[in-house]
């Protein structure tokens, strides 16, 4: 309140704060609303205080914003290059995968080919060929 030395309650940077922001006591307050009817210079200081705290909610409200639209840009960025990873790695796990198919089927089927040589057949082809009359 104010007393008969001009000193005013807005002055207490604290009390000013809380009453802003609606934090004050029902008695202290209709105390306060009581001083601000008649105390000009206590008007204007709630009055300014009132609209440094809506712009600095709206200033709030726009960084928040922002801040949320560069962390979902970002999250959409890494989304998207995990999806690719996540692609490329699959593709190599099927490569690797049908590789180790075909590996595993030439190795394991060498004895069940007719088409390849046999060490037998190999040693065969080193003798001399038989030349015979006529032929």
């Amino acid at each position: 309140m104010s007393d008969h030395n001009g000193i005013h309650w807005t002055e207490d940077d604290v009390l000013l704060g809380e009453y802003i922001l609606g934090r004050v006591p029902d008695e202290e307050k209709r105390r306060l609303d009581a001083h601000l009817e008649i105390c000009r210079q206590c008007r204007q200081a709630v009055q300014t205080e009132k609209e440094m705290a809506a712009g600095i909610r709206l200033y709030g409200r726009g960084q928040v914003a922002s801040r949320l639209q560069q962390r979902l840009k970002n999250r959409s960025e890494r989304n998207r290059r995990i999806v690719t990873w996540q692609r490329i790695l699959s593709a190599a796990a099927v490569l690797v995968i049908v590789a180790g198919i075909g590996i595993y089927k030439q190795w394991f089927s060498w004895g069940e080919r007719k088409d390849l040589l046999t060490r037998e057949d190999f040693q065969e082809s080193k003798k001399e060929p038989v030349i015979t009359e006529g032929g």
